[in-house]
Formats: C-alpha cells, sequence, structure tokens
C-alpha cells in the first residue's frame, strides 16, 4: 500500500468495522486511514494528557483496537490506555506492556504491573497477564513465576496476547512458559509447547548477567537472528489461528566490544511530537543493517491445538531489524512491516503495510 507522510513510520496496526485502518505511529498517536486516501486523521493521542510524565516517551507501540467505541492502545514503557467518549483513561498501572488487545467489551494486556502489596518479595504483581472488562476488576491469567526474567524479555518483543474466540484469549508470556488458552473466567483451558511451532521457548541468555544488552539494537538483532520467535498470531471468525513464526535464514554477527552505558533522553513537544537522543551502547550504522528475514506461517485451529500445519517463509524482509504485525478480518489480512524502533530512537525507518488473503489449509479426507 502507498502510505500517506502520517503513517509511513507506523509501529501496529488494526482493522476497524468499516474496513479503514487504525494505525500507531511513533510519537505522534493512532490514526485512522481509509485505504486509498492520501491522508490520515489523528483519533487519538497522549499529548498533553495528565496520564503522561513529562519526559517519557510516546511510542503507542501496541494496537488492542477497537470495540464497543473504546479504543486500546499501550505505549511500551508506561502503561496501557482506554479512549471513549469520556476521554482517555488508564484501566490498569502497567509499566512494561508486552501486547494488548480488545473485543467486546473486554480488554487483555500481558506486561509486567508493580508490586503495591509489600508481603510479597517480587517488585512486580502476582500475575503478568489480564483480562480487564470495562468498568470491572481485572482478572490474573499467567502468575508471575519468572516476571523477574520477562522485563528482560519485553525489550526483546516475545510477549503476545490475542482473543482468538469471544471467550477465548491466547497468551506467548515470551519466557519460560509456552502458548497458554485462558476463558474469561480466567481458567486455563488448553496449553501448547513452542516446539510443536517451530519456536524457541525462552529468551534465555548464556550468561544472565548480560540480559541488559538485549535493549541494544546491534545485539538484539544478532541475538533474535539466532531464534525462532512468534512473532504475530491472529484468529479469524472461524476458529483459525496463525501464527508468524520469525526467523533469520543467515544469522547476523554479534557487535564487538562492550557497549558504553546507555543514556537516553526525551523532549516532548507542545504538538505531542518527540525528540529523542541515545548516547552510548553499542555504535549504530547509518544505514538499516540488511539480512533476509522470513515468518513462517504456522496454523492451528482454537478446538485442536495439536495439530499444525506449517507453509515456510509466507512472509520476507531485506532489513535485519525487520519485525512484523498483522490482523486478519474474514480472509483479509493486513500485514504491517517496521524496523525495530526500540533504541533506534535517532531514525525510525519507513514502514510497509501489505494486504493479503489468509486462509486456512485444505485438508484431505481422513487427514
Amino acid at each position: 500500500m502507498d502510505l500517506p507522510e502520517e503513517v509511513e513510520t507506523a509501529s501496529d496496526v488494526r482493522w476497524q468495522e468499516d474496513g479503514s485502518l487504525l494505525v500507531g505511529v511513533g510519537g505522534n498517536g493512532i490514526y485512522s486511514w481509509h485505504v486509498g486516501e492520501e491522508r490520515a486523521e489523528l483519533v487519538a493521542t497522549l499529548a498533553g494528557s495528565s496520564l503522561v510524565r513529562v519526559g517519557r516517551l510516546q511510542d503507542y507501540s501496541r494496537l488492542g483496537g477497537a470495540a464497543s467505541g473504546v479504543l486500546s492502545f499501550s505505549s511500551f514503557a508506561f502503561g496501557i490506555f482506554s479512549t471513549g467518549q469520556d476521554g482517555t483513561s488508564s484501566p490498569k498501572a502497567i509499566e512494561l506492556v508486552g501486547d494488548i488487545d480488545r473485543r467486546g467489551r473486554m480488554t487483555a494486556a500481558v506486561g509486567l504491573s508493580r508490586n503495591t502489596d509489600h508481603s510479597r518479595d517480587s517488585h512486580w504483581e502476582s500475575h503478568v497477564a489480564w483480562l480487564i472488562p470495562d468498568g470491572g476488576e481485572p482478572r490474573g491469567l499467567v502468575p508471575s513465576e519468572g516476571a523477574e526474567d520477562m522485563g528482560w524479555c519485553m525489550a526483546a518483543g516475545l510477549a503476545l496476547i490475542r482473543f482468538v474466540a469471544n471467550e477465548r484469549v491466547l497468551v506467548v508470556p515470551g519466557f519460560e512458559l509456552g502458548v497458554l488458552v485462558f476463558g474469561n473466567d480466567g481458567r486455563l483451558q488448553d496449553s501448547l509447547d513452542l516446539r510443536l511451532l517451530s519456536a524457541d521457548r525462552n529468551c534465555e541468555l548464556a550468561e544472565p548477567e548480560q540480559r541488559f544488552l538485549l535493549v541494544e539494537p546491534p545485539y538484539l538483532r544478532a541475538w533474535l537472528s539466532r531464534r525462532r520467535v512468534i512473532d504475530e498470531v491472529v484468529a479469524d471468525d472461524a476458529g483459525n489461528v496463525f501464527f508468524f513464526v520469525r526467523h533469520v535464514p543467515t544469522a547476523i554477527p554479534f557487535p564487538a566490544g562492550s557497549p558504553e552505558p546507555t543514556a537516553v533522553t526525551a523532549v516532548i513537544k507542545p504538538s505531542g511530537e518527540v525528540l529523542v537522543s541515545r548516547e552510548g551502547g553499542f555504535p549504530e550504522s547509518p544505514a538499516r543493517p540488511r539480512s533476509r528475514v522470513c515468518w513462517d506461517l504456522v496454523h492451528a485451529h482454537v478446538d485442536d491445538f495439536d495439530r499444525v500445519t506449517n507453509l515456510p517463509c509466507a512472509v520476507e524482509a531485506e532489513f535485519a531489524d525487520a519485525r512484523l504485525r498483522a490482523d486478519v478480518r474474514g480472509e483479509r489480512a493486513v500485514i504491517l512491516l517496521r524496523g525495530d524502533t526500540l533504541g533506534s530512537v535517532s531514525r525510525v525507518p519507513r514502514s510497509r503495510i501489505l494486504e493479503a488473503k489468509l486462509l486456512p489449509p485444505v485438508r484431505r479426507s481422513g487427514e
């Protein structure tokens, strides 16, 4: 698709009921775009909001979508937000957000929320994923064992959450556990080992004390190039679930030497534009590194997660930092290929948005 200037650095995308797209863009906000039109309309922003502390980066990195008159979105670093007729609010204080989704009058989120119960030893709450009904109390889904590691996994973008049916939500926590499916009552209904999807189980490092390196883009690209990770999951109304499993056929070398201490500063202008400077860390090349990146398309069904079909390298990209986001409505899929904006704060690469038909595999009789 030929993108308008307003959304050419998009970080996430979702269909709307009328067939237009919701697009999250860097430090600006959420846009509505009718495909083919030359302009996109800003429909939500945190600029000037009391919910944002001065200096915090407005990255709009995750879109939950719009349903029941409410638009849900999140920033990676400091919260989830809901925008409706009553304005913008934060239904739960999540400090590190992995992913967000919305269906009906329910929002689902995965991330880390600061512990306010001082009787617990952990800095984090007892769960790392929640179902949040409009006007109701959040229901914890995934227990927080391993949450200390999850914070670093968030930098690698490995956590996902998505409604796969009206009463079922799928969670990929991104650390030790596999794929978990819960009912809206918060009870675990199904689970799936990541190895069945040809994906790696967690974000382990050879030397755990070097977990901080995952926030360094040159290191993260090389680290990801040695793993098969679920970059995205979407589900249609017929119960088909599609996993986009990212892998790099030729591993990228790790950067040489040790990184300098990193300092990131952000200034938010009255217009909402964010000016960011980054000092230290591994040196960045002025050009985006090139390396073939593939996403296998793995299909399963909500009624049978043990039987999967794999279409190798269904989507390709030519840049080593490419990540994928997608959404599906009926048979129409929208696929966003973007650069790694975490850390690449001085130059946000242009994104590509593709439209495709997404169909389940045809099974022969008896299969």
